[in-house]
């Protein structure tokens, strides 16, 4: 048990170092190749069959540095498909999944009009935006610090995605992530949730994850 207790804790360990050396790496990237990069991915994710096929998706707001899914927000409004977005209230160790709406040629900026500050280097939905059930959620696009090939992911420590992805029954669940960010393998510890894919600028790896289990 002794033994057990210290690799875990080596685990957690090596992922903080990990979590520290890649921040860096991502920060150093510039602002246009961020942009540029998010555009491969987002057209990359367009391609799949997941994509095609699913009528609600759970996206994010993209943190300094992150690889942006806006592109993808934008391609969804006024295509009669549900945009929902995560928000994080005080205390609550879940994430909340809210409805934003857009409309108009320039819908995504109606998105971003309808945000919040929240506080945590990120815009959210208000906490007046209607609730939307995780059952509903067809395809959920998720942060990473990194992945790996086989679908582990290493987010930001808090656990909010590990968490949510068990609680979206019958959502393709896909890693948006520049190049870089993919490693062969990554320490997983007790809880960590795996992807289906991961898609990056050069990218789209099915990760085997709904033919294995968890």
């Amino acid at each position: 048990m002794a033994r057990e207790f210290d690799e875990v804790a080596l685990r957690f360990q090596a992922k903080a170092e990990l979590r520290a050396r890649l921040k860096g790496v991502r920060r150093a990237l510039p602002a246009e190749a961020r942009r540029e990069r998010s555009l491969r991915v987002a057209t990359r994710v367009s391609s799949l069959d997941a994509w095609a096929n699913a009528r609600t998706i759970l996206a994010y707001v993209a943190m300094a540095g992150e690889t942006d899914p806006a592109p993808l927000v934008e391609s969804l409004l006024g295509a009669g498909r549900v945009l929902v977005l995560p928000r994080i209230e005080p205390g609550d160790l879940d994430l909340k999944l809210k409805r934003v709406d857009g409309d108009g040629a320039d819908g995504h900026a109606t998105v971003a009009a309808q945000l919040e500050d929240s506080g945590y280097g990120f815009a959210q939905p208000p906490t007046t935006a209607a609730d939307v059930d995780p059952a509903d959620v067809d395809m959920v696009l998720v942060p990473a610090m990194a992945v790996d090939e086989r679908g582990h992911r290493l987010g930001y420590g808090r656990g909010y995605y590990d968490r949510l992805l068990p609680r979206l029954p019958h959502a393709v669940r896909v890693v948006i992530a520049y190049d870089f960010q993919l490693l062969s393998e990554l320490p997983n510890t007790p809880g960590d949730e795996r992807v289906d894919y991961v898609v990056t600028d050069a990218r789209i790896l099915d990760t085997g994850r709904r033919g294995e289990g968890p």
